[in-house]
C-alpha cells in the first residue's frame, strides 16, 4: 500500500483506517527521501567489515562509557552501537507516527528544495510470523533472536536469511523517548524488496509540494530534536539552527 498524504490530520486518517477498534500494534519510520530502502546502515558498504567493527567497539569501549553491558551480552552491545552510529544490523523503528513524522521532516520547512519523504507503517507481529518465528516481539536479548544476532560476531553463525522484528530493552532515555524497536536484518534483500503479506508494510508518501508546510506543523506540534534526543549537545544543535540569523 502506498497512500499521500499532506496534512497530520491525514495521516490520522490513514492511521485510523489500519488501526480501526483493534487498537492493532503498529510501528513507524520516516525518511527524509522516499527513494530510500529499508535496511540499516552495516549493509550500505559495511557488510564485510560487520565483524571487525563489532570487535573492536568491543574492546574499545570501556574507558569512554561508564555503562558497558556484561562482555557477553550481544544483543546489548548491538543496541549500544546502534545508539552511537555504528553501522550495525539493526534499523530503529518507533511506536510514535508523530516521532516517525519529525525524522522524516526535521527542519525541512526552513528550505525550500525538497524531493518526496515517507513514513513507513510496519505490523510487527504479522512480520515475525511471516518470516517463521511466533507472533510477537520480545526484548531484543531474547533466545528468540540469537540466532540474528550471533553472525554480527562470529564467523562461523549461520545467518537466518531474515528479518525479525524485535522490542528494545528500555535502558537509555533517548530509547524511552523515542519509543524505539528494532528490525534485525539478516537477509540480503532491503526489508521494503521483500514479497510480504498485504498489510505487514506500507508506505505514506509527503510529496515534496507539501514538505516544507508540514514539517512546519510537526515543529508547531512541539516535535523537536532537543526533546527526542534528550542531550545537551542534541539541545545546543536544536537551539543553533533555531535562532541562527534570527536577528539579522
Amino acid at each position: 500500500m502506498n497512500i499521500d498524504i499532506t496534512s497530520i490530520g491525514e495521516l490520522v486518517s490513514v492511521l485510523h483506517d489500519r488501526i480501526g477498534n483493534e487498537n492493532r500494534i503498529l510501528w513507524y519510520r520516516g525518511h527524509r527521501d522516499a527513494s530510500w530502502a529499508l535496511e540499516p546502515l552495516v549493509k550500505r558498504g559495511y557488510s564485510e567489515d560487520e565483524r571487525i567493527l563489532t570487535h573492536r567497539f568491543r574492546s574499545r569501549a570501556g574507558i569512554r562509557h561508564g555503562l558497558i553491558p556484561a562482555y557477553g551480552d550481544l544483543a546489548s552491545w548491538l543496541a549500544l552501537m546502534q545508539h552511537y552510529g555504528l553501522p550495525t544490523r539493526l534499523l530503529d523503528w518507533t511506536r510514535s507516527p508523530m516521532v516517525a513524522l519529525f525524522f522524516a521532516l526535521e527542519n525541512a520547512w526552513r528550505f525550500t528544495n525538497h524531493v518526496d519523504a515517507c513514513i513507513w507503517i510496519l505490523e510487527p507481529h504479522a512480520l515475525n510470523s511471516n518470516q517463521g518465528l511466533e507472533p510477537v516481539t520480545a526484548a531484543l536479548n531474547a533466545q528468540m533472536y540469537s540466532d540474528f544476532i550471533a553472525p554480527a560476531y562470529y564467523h562461523k553463525s549461520k545467518e537466518p536469511g531474515t528479518i525479525a522484528a524485535a522490542m528494545v530493552s528500555e535502558t537509555d532515555q533517548r530509547m524511552f523517548v523515542q519509543q524505539g524497536f528494532f528490525t534485525i536484518h539478516s537477509a540480503d534483500a532491503p526489508l521494503s524488496e521483500m514479497q510480504l503479506p498485504n498489510g505487514v508494510l506500507a508506505k505514506v508518501t509527503i510529496p515534496a509540494q507539501h514538505v516544507r508546510a508540514l514539517s512546519f506543523d510537526v515543529e508547531l506540534c512541539g516535535f523537536r530534536r532537543g526533546d527526542l534526543f534528550p542531550d545537551l549537545q542534541s539541545l545546543a544543535d536544536e537551539l543553533r539552527v533555531t535562532y541562527y540569523n534570527r536577528g539579522a
